[in-house]
């Protein structure tokens, strides 16, 4: 991953080995700085590995910083009790915990403001809050933007121009499920390619993708195979194909915004998705990777299939050479 030089938007400061972390402090004046990825694609990016994706989303990086101000000044119980309700309000984001509820009793300041909208958007900070798809609005909202200062305004107006781009990106992502609908998988397929493309960033574009294959290689290539078997036969030859495009869509950074819920592998348990469709690929991946029996019917018609490919290639180098002996014949 190249590196990335961030400098503090508050005083200046060159902030050491901060490319990869999603936010810190500024050593010099104390501002909370963030990262946040461009949305903005270059022509003819294309994202396909891991390493190519790592590389766009580091090169795309810029800053931006936001003044929330400390924790009250401890002088009696009271102020101790709200003290210790913000740090564990902060340990519980920081462990994708999200509990709006906890900071209930405390008074509006801007720090006990900006938790409250983080729980309750069930984000860990302003990068994640950026890169999901609902309007920032209610009263928390309206509270905590009065009582920023002109910096942190700024900041939050260009997390609410980033999450206009989300929506947009996002339901024209959406679209492939209008082919789906109707029945036309290798149109959704190619449709999903493009968005893919076109948002490599985005995890909704890499599940749609999945998702699309998954319904093509299901009801195109084997819509003469007993539904039974349909599952089985792709999970015998596409099991580490679509294992390799899950890894990649994990490295998104709006992944878990997505699954923020613990889904658990070979467990009957697991939080609901904000995504229906993305709830109905982690099925298909839990199916593809519970165990690796594969049923003997599907087996035996993979095995077919390879037979007969097999069979048509030695067909077609046969056909070949004796074309070629009467070309030369011909001569």
């Amino acid at each position: 991953m190249s590196v990335v030089q961030i400098k503090c938007a508050n005083c200046g400061a060159l902030v050491e080995n901060a490319e990869n972390q999603i936010q810190f402090r500024c050593s010099h004046c104390g501002a909370l700085v963030l990262n946040i990825v461009d949305a903005e694609l270059k022509d003819g990016v294309e994202i396909v590995t891991p390493e190519d994706l790592d590389n766009f989303l580091a090169e795309n990086k810029q800053s931006f910083i936001i003044n929330v101000g400390d924790r009250l000044e401890e002088f009696d119980i009271d102020t101790k009790v709200i003290n210790k309700t913000i740090t564990d309000a902060e340990r519980l984001l920081s462990e994708r915990n999200f509990g709006y509820y906890l900071l209930n009793g405390c008074p509006d300041s801007l720090i006990v403001l900006r938790l409250k909208l983080l729980h309750n958007y069930k984000v860990c900070n302003e990068y994640e809050l950026s890169m999901q798809s609902n309007k920032l609005q209610g009263e928390v909202y309206d509270k905590f933007i009065s009582l920023c200062d002109e910096t942190t305004k700024n900041t939050y107006k260009k997390i609410e121009e980033q999450i206009e781009k989300n929506i947009a990106s996002d339901n024209e992502i959406k679209e492939v499920e209008k082919l789906w609908n109707v029945g036309l998988y290798e149109d959704a397929l190619v449709y999903a390619t493009q968005m893919l493309k076109k948002y490599p960033y985005k995890a909704l574009a890499h599940a749609r993708y999945i998702l699309a294959k998954w319904d093509y290689f299901d009801y195109d290539v084997y819509k003469n195979v007993q539904s039974t078997y349909r599952t089985d036969v792709i999970k015998m030859k596409y099991k580490k194909e679509f294992n390799q495009d899950w890894e990649i869509m994990k490295r998104c950074p709006d992944y878990h915004l997505l699954t923020y819920g613990q889904a658990r592998i070979g467990k009957e348990f697991w939080e609901d998705f904000k995504d229906y469709y993305l709830k109905s690929l982690f099925l298909y991946l839990c199916i593809l990777n519970k165990n690796d029996y594969v049923a003997p019917a599907a087996r035996k018609i993979v095995n077919d299939e390879i037979k007969t490919q097999k069979k048509q290639a030695k067909e077609q180098a046969k056909l070949a050479k004796k074309q070629a002996k009467l070309a030369k014949k011909g001569k």
